[in-house]
């Protein structure tokens, strides 16, 4: 049996490289499933890939045509727009100066109203003063009447002594 001893550590060995061969076998079967299985997805990849280029392409493609779109309206409505903001610049322009007459306007009224109540305290104190003129010049009229009527009576009696 020693003979036989060398033969069978040789099978035995055999027996173990098929053991090996046949996991390696079935790890490269699942391996062999897993590369189809990642080239089927690969398959989908590219196909939504394609899919979304198509689509950045279009997209690009609408973009395109849009801003086309938008530059001719631009261009249309550009010297609408022109002619709008030199009109809003004219009425600003217009407002400021109204503005500023308006200020001015006020403060010429303000000064002919404060004219005004001046002229009025002053004819007030000339019209009180005139009272007190009227006053005395009254007082001293009467006076003078009440002189006159006493030398007229002093007349009138000589006159009637004499007749």
């Amino acid at each position: 049996m020693s003979a036989n001893n060398p033969n069978s550590e040789v099978l035995a060995l055999l027996k173990l490289v098929l053991t090996e061969v046949k996991t390696v076998s079935s790890d490269m079967q699942v391996v062999k499933s897993d590369v189809q299985d990642l080239k089927s997805w690969s398959r989908v990849t590219d196909n939504r890939l394609a899919n979304m280029e198509n689509k950045i392409v279009d997209f690009a493609t609408e973009l395109s045509s849009l801003d086309e779109k938008v530059e001719s309206r631009l261009h249309d409505t550009r010297p609408i727009w022109e002619v709008v903001l030199k009109r809003l610049d004219s009425i600003e322009s217009d407002i400021a100066t109204i503005k500023e007459n308006q200020q001015k306007s006020d403060k010429i009224a303000e000064e002919f109203r404060q004219e005004v109540v001046n002229r009025f305290h002053q004819l007030g104190k000339d019209v009180s003063l005139y009272r007190k003129y009227a006053i005395v010049d009254n007082a001293q009229l009467a006076k003078d009447i009440i002189s006159i009527e006493e030398r007229l009576e002093k007349i009138e009696s000589k006159l009637e002594i004499k007749n």
